[in-house]
């Protein structure tokens, strides 16, 4: 008898066991932003939640969910910091790209939060796509808001590049994905250009047609190159230059706007804003270094638990 009651107790401390460690294991990866089921938003009420992270992204992804509203929509948006650093929400009205400086007078952003706030705009801006992202952690934290018109409901298109603005050393070439998608069941083949201005990189498509299906989606990879086209020519000159996208389809036209910044030579190319760094908490240490440390402490509480059992079992 005392050796079944010995047993079960020990099996009942395993299922304890198990169960506190997956009990931490779930409440660190919610507090670092790690997905955990967290859903896409949506403006079918105009209320919207988005929980930010350096390390996921708007809600678990980067590039985060695509934001449908209407012209005139009234929109409410709960933001949640979930790695506990400070984030901001940045809607580029103007499309100046994802810059760390948003003209707030034009552009519609929040105030900073590292917890949680609510962020109310109204969506009088012309019908079209937009990006949305952090001022703090730019590419990190990116996603696209689609304007849709409202007075015109018959068929029509719009466009978003991703990343929504390149930056690359002198002579090499940079490159983001144009994607169309179709509003009001339109359908049908969308034509690329693109130009640059001032003069200098050159551009092209994967594909300067598109086949649009209804209500889906499709894309092709714009390049921009600052590499010098021969042994005598000079190199394309560092500095701002604006790539624009103009997408046709019949009567329908559209352009985008693509901010490209040519750095100095031996930078390397880089997409602005996209460090790789883990950010800090605390005493300097980083999200990655505090995940280790947490695992190599319960993988070790275990073992000590195990062991003790083990050796009390053994005594009985």
């Amino acid at each position: 008898m005392h050796v079944l009651v010995c047993w079960k107790m020990r099996r009942t401390t395993y299922v304890i066991i198990v169960l506190a460690t997956l009990s931490l294991a779930f409440g660190y990866t919610a507090s670092f932003g790690i997905p955990v089921g967290v859903p896409n938003a949506h403006a079918i009420s105009r209320t919207i939640m988005l929980k930010g992270s350096f390390a996921t992204g708007w809600n678990g992804s980067n590039p985060g969910p695509t934001i449908s509203v209407t012209q005139g929509d009234s929109v409410t948006l709960n933001l949640v910091s979930t790695d506990g650093a400070p984030h901001t929400f940045v809607i580029d009205v103007a499309h100046a790209g994802i810059i760390p400086n948003p003209n707030c007078a034009v552009d519609k952003c929040s105030s900073q939060f590292s917890s949680t706030t609510t962020f109310m705009f109204t969506a009088d801006m012309a019908a079209g796509t937009y990006s949305y992202y952090c001022s703090i952690h730019l590419q990190h934290m990116t996603g696209s808001l689609v304007v849709h018109s409202s007075t015109s409901t018959g068929p029509d298109f719009t466009a978003a590049s991703n990343p929504t603005m390149i930056t690359v050393a002198q002579g090499a070439s940079g490159s983001a994905i144009v994607t169309l998608m179709s509003l009001n069941g339109f359908t049908g083949t969308v034509d690329l250009t693109a130009t640059v201005s001032p003069s200098g990189p050159t551009v092209s498509f994967s594909s300067t047609s598109v086949a649009l299906p209804a209500n889906g989606s499709a894309s092709s990879t714009l390049t921009v190159s600052t590499t010098s086209m021969g042994v005598y020519s000079s190199p394309v000159p560092n500095g701002a230059y604006t790539v624009t996208i103009t997408e046709t389809s019949g009567s329908a036209s559209h352009s985008t706007t693509i901010p490209f910044s040519v750095g100095s030579a031996g930078s390397g190319p880089t997409t602005s804003g996209s460090s790789s760094s883990m950010p800090t908490y605390g005493s300097g240490f980083s999200g990655t270094a505090l995940l280790g440390v947490a695992v190599v402490v319960i993988a070790l509480g275990i073992v000590a638990t195990l062991v003790a059992l083990r050796r009390r079992g053994t005594t009985a």
